[in-house]
């Protein structure tokens, strides 16, 4: 992937006396920059969303239903078995 140079500014510009801020020629720079460099992190970002959508297969969705039909099983078991203990305990009714 290219990257961009890093922006180089010894000083910042508001500390340096009689600045009278940015010429258009840099404000035209600074513009340039920023813009390719978040072109830059979008065409990133999307390549790294290619790249999970490729490596999603049948098979590793299959594994993923799987392990949620675990917790599945687990939770109507623990509701039958609170629901059991619930009725021996429970309080009678006259």
């Amino acid at each position: 992937m290219k990257q961009l140079p890093a922006f180089k500014q010894a000083v910042p510009p508001h500390k340096v006396e009689d600045w009278h801020g940015y010429t258009l020629d840099q404000l035209r720079y600074r513009r340039a920059y920023v813009t390719a460099r978040i072109e830059l992190e979008k065409e990133q970002i999307l390549n790294d969303i290619r790249q999970q959508r490729s490596s999603l297969s049948p098979m590793m969705l299959l594994s993923h239903a799987g392990s949620a039909l675990r917790y599945a099983n687990w939770g109507i078991l623990a509701y039958q078995a609170f629901k059991t203990i619930g009725r021996l305990f429970g309080r009678k009714k006259s």
